[in-house]
């Protein structure tokens, strides 16, 4: 082995060393432990369908025309969603669709502003 040889061969091992120690100085906290985490801090909000009608329905939040689905609606049943953090930045305008199974009839409500903390009432009334 010529001398260019070695010392390729250490300043390879030095770098590899070097990286390795760069490596184990990272620390990742795990959560809960005071570490700044953006879903952390934020209020979470709710919405609540109290569907008196007497079909299940398919609750979908609608924000800026695209439906995120939050879940199934019994009927005669009250029922508490989380809204998805994601959706709701700052002063958020939302509407709710409730899409009723084995019908072609929809509800959809008129557009409600909401902010993080705040909890949503959704009336689905008997008959509809």
């Amino acid at each position: 082995m010529s001398i260019i040889d070695r010392r390729a061969a250490i300043a390879k091992l030095a770098l590899s060393a070097l990286a390795l120690a760069a490596a184990a100085c990272t620390h990742n906290p795990p959560p809960g432990d005071g570490a700044l985490d953006e879903n952390f801090a934020r209020k979470k909000s709710y919405l609540v369908v109290d569907n008196q009608s007497f079909n299940d329905r398919d609750v979908y939040v609608v924000r800026s025309g695209q439906r995120y689905r939050l879940g199934r609606a019994q009927a005669h049943v009250k029922t508490r969603y989380e809204i998805p953090l994601h959706l709701i930045n700052g002063l958020t305008p939302l509407r709710v669709m409730a899409d009723p199974s084995g019908s072609a009839q929809q509800t959809v409500s008129n557009e409600v502003t909401v902010q993080e903390g705040d909890e949503v009432l959704l009336v689905i009334p008997p008959g509809s």
